[in-house]
């Protein structure tokens, strides 16, 4: 999207950018690999039933309790908001990664955490396609 160039705080807005490049699920240099499988997903659908442990649990808990308040920001496009409520997915993002092998062998537990992280993706794509903004390490 163009929200990053409507944003009006332009170092608040690179501090938020920076928080979200850090924690989005599709994005390559965050999650090494899987932006790519995310980049083809499609039709996903995310069932708790299928969860294995508490931390898929407790991502998908924490997005929900976000999705409809960043949804209302994007809507009233104050872009800045949006960014900093996904930020506080940083932890169940990082917990996710840490303790879920993604590319489960049961393809309906790889399908729902495939499904998860591309739910909680698009969600930063509404604002921004990040794998399009270049920034200096």
């Amino acid at each position: 999207g163009n929200a990053y160039r409507e944003l009006r705080q332009p170092a608040a807005a690179l501090a938020a950018y920076r928080r979200a490049l850090e924690l989005d699920p599709g994005h390559e240099r965050a999650r090494s690999n899987v932006g790519n499988i995310l980049k083809d997903f499609k039709n996903g659908s995310v069932h708790p039933a299928l969860f294995e442990n508490e931390t898929q649990k407790y991502l998908y808990e924490a997005y929900v309790g976000i999705r409809e308040t960043v949804i209302q920001h994007i809507a009233g496009r104050d872009y800045l908001s949006a960014l900093i409520e996904l930020a506080c997915l940083r932890k169940p993002v990082d917990d996710f990664f840490n303790a879920v092998l993604v590319m489960a062998k049961d393809e309906k537990v790889r399908f729902n955490r495939l499904s998860l992280l591309a739910e909680i993706s698009e969600s930063f794509h509404q604002i921004a396609d990040f794998s399009k903004i270049v920034t200096e390490d």
